[in-house]
């Protein structure tokens, strides 16, 4: 799944692994506002970890890497809230991250690669 261009442009169009929401299946119109709030938390969380927030600072963006990494109960949930496969959303963000950070002149990515390493190794 390459991401060609600005890593700015990711949404859910990117991620395949989000269900396909249809008029004739099970949810119903009141589920779909808290789906899309969960699918907004996951990608919020993958663009603070390639550092396209509104304002990043380089402890969210070890906090939103580490989130994915080590993909534990509260990452579980918040996939099963916003209909995806965590184990591929996972994958996927960790592909994303790792395109990010081999883009030419991210020499801030190096220091904040560094950083999230040694506190991942923590």
């Amino acid at each position: 799944m390459p991401l060609q261009g600005d890593i700015e442009a990711i949404n859910m169009r990117h991620l395949p692994l989000i269900s396909n929401l249809h008029a004739d299946d099970d949810s119903s119109e009141a589920e779909l506002p808290e789906l899309r709030l969960f699918q907004a938390v996951i990608i919020n969380a993958l663009q603070e970890a390639v550092g396209k927030s509104a304002a990043p600072d380089p402890h969210a963006i070890i906090d939103a890497r580490r989130w994915f990494h080590d993909a534990d109960r509260d990452f579980h949930e918040v996939c099963a809230w916003a209909d995806v496969d965590p184990i591929a959303m996972r994958s996927a963000a960790l592909a994303i991250i790792a395109q990010a950070d081999a883009e030419p002149g991210r020499r801030l990515w190096k220091i904040v690669n560094a950083m999230a390493e040694r506190a991942l190794a923590a």
